[in-house]
Parts: C-alpha cells; structure tokens; sequence
C-alpha cells in the first residue's frame, strides 16, 4: 500500500512538474520576441551587405490601441561580416494598424552609438492589431520597400532591408527543457523512495 502511494505521489509531483514548467516556458516566450533581418546599403560600390537581429518586448507600452510602441532589449548589427553594434538596449518597435486610408506600418529604431533605423509601409489590411506580428508579412506586400534603412554618421546610407523574419523557439526544445525538468522530479521522487526503503 505504501508503495502505491509513493508511486502516486511521484506521478502527481511529475505532473505538476511538467504543468508548471510549461506555464514557465509559455510566459517566457510570451515575453519577447527575436526578428533576424538582413539588407544592403546601396550607397555603397560594392554594396554593403548589412544583417543582425533585435529583441522586442512584447508589452505594448501605448494606451492607443492602433499604435503599439515596443522596447528593444538587446540587438546586433553588422555590415559585411564586421559587427558595428554588439549589443544594444535601447530602441522601439514600432506597429501601426491603420485604418480608412492610414498605412500599416512597422517602424524599427535601434540606439547604439549610431542610429540604425527603418520603416516598412504598407497597405492598412497588413496588421489586424498594433501587436508585433509574427509571422511577419512578406516585405513585398509592403508598398513602400525601397530606401528604407537609415544609420546615422554612416556616410553610404540610405539602404534597404531585404529579408525580416521572426525567430520563435522550436518546438523540440520547449519539449526537451519539460522532459529534462519531469526527469529531474521522477528522480527526486526514485530517491525518496529508496531511502524510504532502507529506513
């Protein structure tokens, strides 16, 4: 009898393990989110290929419920291979859901030692909310996705971001970190139950 207790205790406690941990999960991956993007700074001969990553938020810090205003927490920018900023903390994304004949909009200022900034804009049926879409739209249903990408003190700017992707986290590893956390509880319980046995 004392052993199907245990055993039903070890199985409630890996339950709630694997429950508790994947509460953990989803709200750290509600948190933030990751966009890669790469581009070219045309100004150049030959053109500067220029790609990093930001880091957003994703707590609207904006009462307007058709402009959602995002904190960068960290990001990265390089040009041909040579990072500029390897960090940063500082910047917002910015999301316009448009509406009548607004423009949807997504808006992107980084602050390091230089400014590094672009804007897509595009027709106001891109975005059905201010919330920062994921996936993002193809940059070539954006109406204007030209000469979009700006860096401040950088004297071949302007130039334009080809590719904007958002980066979630892979199923697999959400499942790997929840199995690793119910083998870490089944074994606490294991032990328990052998020094149980030895007493």
């Amino acid at each position: 009898m004392n052993v199907f207790i245990r055993s039903f205790r070890s199985v409630v406690m890996a339950g709630g393990l694997l429950l508790s941990s994947g509460l953990v999960m989803s709200s750290a991956m509600a948190a933030t989110i990751t966009y890669n993007f790469s581009g070219d700074i045309s100004g150049s001969t030959p053109p500067s290929i220029v790609s990093g990553f930001f880091t957003v938020n994703q707590s609207d810090s904006n009462s307007n419920s058709n402009n959602g205003t995002y904190n960068v927490q960290n990001f990265q920018f390089a040009v041909n291979g040579n990072l500029l900023q390897t960090t940063g903390t500082s910047g917002v994304v910015n999301i316009l859901n448009g509406t009548g004949s607004s423009s949807d909009i997504f808006s992107v200022t980084l602050n390091g030692p230089a400014t590094y900034s672009f804007q897509l804009i595009g027709p106001n049926n891109l975005f059905t909310s201010d919330a920062l879409p994921n996936p993002v739209p193809s940059l070539s249903s954006f109406a204007f996705n030209g000469s979009n990408l700006f860096i401040s003190g950088f004297p071949s700017s302007p130039g334009s971001v080809a590719t904007l992707t958002a980066v979630s986290l892979p199923a697999a590893v959400i499942l790997f970190g929840v199995g690793i956390v119910a083998l870490i509880g089944l074994g606490a319980g294991g032990l328990r139950n052998v020094r149980a046995l030895q007493t």
